[in-house]
């Protein structure tokens, strides 16, 4: 399934296959990516027999804040039945509340009112929401009675959180955790805006490992990402993919698994440049793939780095 996009928004242009396992935006212009995200969602949602997903850079917010926003429209709704002459008024407020937000937030939105009743709903990829809140969350997701999100850290077990009292990795999470508990079919597109949003770099390297699980589950996965240590880490899984009597040691060696890994084939990556809105294809090869606007800025770190050590202290 090709997405072609030409002129939209702030996209030049852009073709996608959206038949390959992961897709990376990746680059300096994070509006053009997240927009491009954004839009492949959109094309996603209107596909019939296409389910899909997205987790905003929002999501840290969404849900903190869905509760007040329900509050608020269910206010608008009450005084809407029960007013007269003010009913047009009302109505508009209503609907100006209602398209208030891009469709990857409204839906999120919709989710994270909605907790304890789709929590009833057991998805086949609950150990996938396990394995996250093991590796990294280092704690539990559970739902209260009340419908709200709940953090149960492992080395506080008697402890229950409420998800504005935790750290921004927990909330960062939390709406990945769930979906893939209770809402994940198989074959869905997962769209993840910054997956290394608020992640320690160790973490943001068990992320794209579990990217590559994710893959290797037969969802389809869309990442928006300027993190050098997911970069270099995919590239690492896709080395380990190739056929070589090494690999067996390195894996054991390094603690990666075989339903980690990715081949070349499976992945298009993308390279978004500020002084341009038209993404660019990247070439993959066994090796993995350089995003350069990257690679640059860590050799002039570098290098200044240097220069200063050494005409300082040396």
């Amino acid at each position: 399934m090709l997405f072609k996009i030409e002129n939209v928004g702030i996209i030049k242009q852009a073709e996608v296959d959206l038949d390959k396992d992961l897709i990376l935006l990746c680059g300096h212009n994070n509006t053009g990516k997240s927009y491009l995200a954004y839009e492949i969602y959109k094309f996603l949602s209107h596909q019939e027999g296409t389910r899909a997903y997205i987790a905003p850079a929002e999501r840290t917010a969404i849900n903190i804040f869905s509760k007040e926003l329900a509050l608020n429209k269910n206010k608008l709704f009450s005084g809407l039945l029960n007013s007269g002459e003010n009913a047009p008024k009302l109505l508009d407020s209503l609907r100006n509340q209602m398209v208030r937000y891009p469709q990857p937030i409204q839906d999120n939105l919709l989710i994270a009112e909605d907790l304890l009743f789709l929590s009833k709903n057991n998805s086949a990829f609950g150990f996938l929401a396990a394995q996250l809140e093991q590796d990294i969350l280092k704690g539990k997701i559970i739902i209260s009675k009340e419908g709200e999100i709940k953090y149960i850290p492992n080395n506080a077990p008697e402890q229950s959180l409420e998800l504005s009292l935790t750290a921004s990795l927990v909330k960062s999470l939390a709406h990945i955790v769930f979906y893939l508990r209770h809402l994940a079919q198989t074959g869905d597109y997962i769209i993840i805006d910054e997956p290394e949003l608020n992640l320690h770099p160790d973490n943001q390297i068990l992320m794209a490992r579990f990217l590559g699980r994710l893959v290797n589950e037969k969802f389809k996965v869309i990442v928006s990402t300027h993190s050098d240590y997911i970069v270099r880490e995919i590239n690492t899984l896709i080395m380990l993919s190739c056929p070589h009597n090494q690999s067996a040691e390195l894996k054991e060696k390094y603690g990666y698994r075989e339903n980690q890994l990715l081949k070349p084939a499976q992945i298009e990556a993308f390279l978004f440049r500020m002084e341009s809105n038209a993404p660019t294809k990247i070439t993959i090869s066994e090796t993995g793939f350089e995003i350069a606007t990257i690679d640059e800025v860590i050799a002039k770190l570098n290098q200044s780095s240097q220069d200063v050590y050494f005409n300082l202290f040396d």
